[in-house]
């Protein structure tokens, strides 16, 4: 055990505990456990100054052997990344990993050093230990989790980019013992020495640097902080390049703004960052100060930039364009602490913690047996991947969220729903067919400028509470599916996020869905890119609504991207792009509206993309070609493309958001134009409630409402009770619920291609047109 003494004159000073843990920790707010104290941690000996010495002999240098350096140096070191999980500190030299690539549990204790071989290991290499909070040594496993006293309730920062978030950074410190040199407290001077290294790991150790020995000096309370850089040259737009960059020693901290004042004990104090100036060209220039950002607005120390422009680090050390909720506050100073003259406590053992590297659950959400219930996604604990997290944010279309005619709207739903058996409308509060939430797999609604988990009581409600409806120009309920956990892998030739999981998009309350399960995105150098997924659903036949048939799960294209930029995604963190569709030709094939399968039905429903025209070149376009294709077999086929009829300004793509860390989009303006579709709770329910709702006007009944409805009703009086003009799966299973409600109903149902197509029920339907389309009653719901 090796004893550290600070001498004044020759004179021994005794030194207790107590003051370390009010100077040196006070500033990281740690705590640690009083364990036996090895080399080189130090123990004070008795003093053997006489009380006279004492009192006499006080001015002047005071010459220190034990002075311990810590600091976190700022929270982006310890932060959530947008690749690798997240940025961290090691202690030593690191080795050459040979390439740009992010490090994983081999690499501990041989590219860098730990007090074991393996993964196991403390991280601590001679005087040089990386401390979390709760004053234990950080491990391979917790290197992005926090500090928490109890291991079980340590969160993962992997992927939090957001600096107001709760958990976007573990708050590790470096801290380094036995430094030498002298003090003066009356003229605020100091001079201490330390020996050992630690190393920056940024993107997962993607890319990372070493400081080395740190030589603290300060007259008058001004001063500087030098030591060695060295490290290794990466460039995030050529991930072959590598190269070992040559040592060199700089300013590492500067105390020019502020002040320290030196005591008996230590002191601590931030070094200079805010309201300092770079002109630095680097990836990103420094931003412009403004009211918004000076209060994290500035730089690190020149020489340090200078140094990171090599390393490809540069812009992570100034202030560049970023608002509160982007990393931008992360990259301030936090405060360094220097003490001496009392022992320091060894820091307790890591433990065995979890390795933020498992995936954890995969998230893949409920298949028929309902299991993506239990998924374990929303622990955040194991969040995220080797390559780092994204969120998929996409609400497909607004057709897919709109008003609908018949079964009160269509609508978003978590997870791969299971077989309902026929055509028909979901029963109410969803049976075992709905749910807003499935392993990594969210349905969200706006509610104000956010967005809540949505609800089977909710799905069809606007953001104004108020229920979607065909008659009501721009009504939507903007629901999205939220995909989290993505992994991300960044190559030469572009980026892929894949994620877990599966979404269900669901017509006319249920009555034809389909499914899309692990979504994977992929990014070309160019900008190209292309979201795919397995889709599966299930058939149904318009002219044999019994007819009810599982498709076979197929790899399909749900969205093509011309310019995606993959700079912007991963300097900011996020983008939104919208998915080609104005613009895009579909070919149909030979396709026929009245071969089975089109929703519309007969012979002069859409079997072709509509002629674009001055009237519709807004919004004139079709999803991608294999995507309409599958439709074809689900029954949705004209409802994604643009087929001339009045939901064709619907279908047109919505923007898709990728997050890669803590950013979430928020809710866009809304504004439905006034209509006489009234609030109405799960509509188009089975069980009558469509029958009790129709001919009111309210959303997805088939009534136009109002005064509106009694004039269509006149018209429709000209149709014989037993006649069903369209043909549709849809329009006859509703037809065969009015009946067997014995309400009387006259309506005009446009359909998706745009038909106003008469259906007028009596007190009954004929068994004859029952027996026809393949319907009874009993079975509805």
């Amino acid at each position: 055990m090796h004893t550290h003494t600070s001498t004044r004159r020759g004179k021994v000073f005794t030194r207790t505990a107590a003051g370390i843990a009010a100077l040196g920790l006070l500033g990281f707010g740690l705590t640690a456990p009083a364990e036996a104290v090895t080399a080189p941690y130090s123990v004070p000996t008795a003093s053997t100054a006489s009380p006279v010495d004492e009192a006499t002999e006080t001015d002047g240098p005071l010459n220190i052997d034990d002075a311990v350096f810590e600091w976190s140096v700022n929270d982006e070191s310890t932060g959530g990344a947008y690749f690798g999980g997240c940025n961290f500190l090691v202690p030593g030299k690191a080795g050459d990993a040979g390439q740009s690539r992010v490090w994983t549990d081999a690499d501990a204790g041989k590219l860098f050093p730990t007090d074991s071989d393996d993964a196991s290991g403390n991280f601590t290499d001679g005087r040089v230990s990386i401390v979390k909070t709760s004053g234990k040594y950080t491990k391979w496993g917790s290197r992005c989790l926090t500090g928490a006293e109890d291991p079980d309730k340590a969160e993962s920062v992997n992927g939090n980019i957001n600096a107001e978030a709760k958990n976007n950074h573990t708050g590790d410190h470096v801290e380094i013992t036995g430094g030498s040199g002298t003090i003066d407290v009356d003229k605020n001077n100091a001079s201490i020495q330390w020996e050992g290294s630690w190393t920056f790991a940024y993107y997962g150790g993607m890319t990372y640097w070493t400081i080395s020995d740190p030589t603290l000096e300060v007259e008058d309370g001004k001063g500087t902080i030098t030591g060695t850089y060295s490290g290794y040259g990466a460039d995030m737009d050529d991930p072959s390049i590598w190269k070992e960059l040559k040592p060199r020693d700089g300013d590492i901290v500067e105390i020019q703004k502020g002040e320290v004042d030196v005591t008996d004990e230590g002191f601590e104090f931030t070094p200079d960052y805010l309201g300092v100036k770079t002109d630095t060209d680097g990836r990103n220039i420094q931003a412009k100060q403004t009211a918004e950002n000076e209060s994290w607005w500035g730089a690190m120390p020149q020489d340090w930039i200078d140094f990171n422009v090599e390393t490809g680090q540069d812009s992570y050390w100034y202030t560049t364009d970023g608002a509160s909720t982007s990393l931008q506050p992360r990259k301030k100073t936090n405060p360094l602490a220097v003490s001496y003259g009392k022992p320091v406590e060894k820091p307790g053992d890591g433990g065995d913690p979890t390795n933020p590297d498992d995936p954890g659950d995969d998230g893949s959400g409920a298949g028929d047996d309902g299991s993506g219930d239990k998924g374990s996604g929303d622990s955040g604990k194991n969040a995220g991947s080797a390559d780092g997290s994204a969120t998929l944010y996409w609400s497909i279309n607004q057709e897919a969220n709109g008003g609908a005619f018949y079964g009160g709207c269509n609508f978003l739903v978590a997870g791969k729903s299971k077989d309902t058996g026929s055509a028909k409308v979901w029963p109410s509060g969803g049976g075992d067919y709905y749910r807003s939430k499935s392993g990594n797999v969210r349905i969200e609604k706006p509610e104000g400028s956010t967005f809540k988990e949505a609800s089977w009581d909710d799905r069809c409600l606007d953001s104004t509470g108020e229920a979607v409806s065909t008659s009501r120009k721009g009504s939507w309920t903007q629901s999205r599916v939220a995909i989290k956990n993505g992994e991300v892998s960044e190559a030469d030739d572009g980026v892929t996020v894949q994620w877990k999981g599966s979404f269900t998009v669901a017509f006319y309350g249920g009555m034809t869905y389909w499914s899309a399960t692990d979504p994977k995105l992929e990014v070309d150098g160019n900008g190209k890119g292309r979201l795919t997924a397995d889709l599966s659903g299930y058939g149904a036949d318009m002219f044999d609504s019994s007819k009810w048939v599982a498709l076979k799960p197929e790899s399909i294209t749900m969205a093509n991207f011309k310019n995606i930029d993959i700079d912007a995604l991963l300097d900011d963190g996020h983008i939104t792009a919208t998915p080609d569709y104005l613009g895009v030709k579909y070919d149909s094939k030979g396709k026929q509206g009245s071969s089975g399968n089109a929703v519309g039905g007969s012979d002069e429903n859409a079997s072709a993309q509509a002629k674009k025209t001055g009237e519709n070149s807004d919004y004139w376009g079709a999803f991608p070609q294999d995507f309409v294709d599958f439709q074809h077999k689900t029954g949705q086929y004209s409802y994604w493309f643009t087929s001339g009829g009045v939901r064709d300004p619907y279908k047109r793509a919505e923007p898709m958001t990728i997050s890669l860390g803590d950013y979430v989009p928020g809710a866009g303006d809304y504004s439905a134009a006034a209509g006489n579709g009234g609030q109405q709770q799960n509509a188009g329910d089975a069980g009558g409630s469509a029958a009790g709702a129709a001919g009111s006007g309210q959303s997805g009944t088939g009534g136009s409402g109002g005064g509106q409805s009694a004039k269509n009703a006149k018209k429709a009086d000209a149709k014989k009770t037993d006649e069903v003009d369209d043909e549709t799966v849809f329009a006859q299973e509703a037809e065969e619920v009015r009946a067997a409600s014995e309400v009387p109903v006259r309506a005009w149902i446009a359909m998706g291609t745009g038909l106003a197509v008469t259906i007028v029920a009596g007190f009954g339907i004929r068994s004859g047109i029952r027996r026809h389309i393949g319907l009874d009653p009993s079975d509805i719901g």
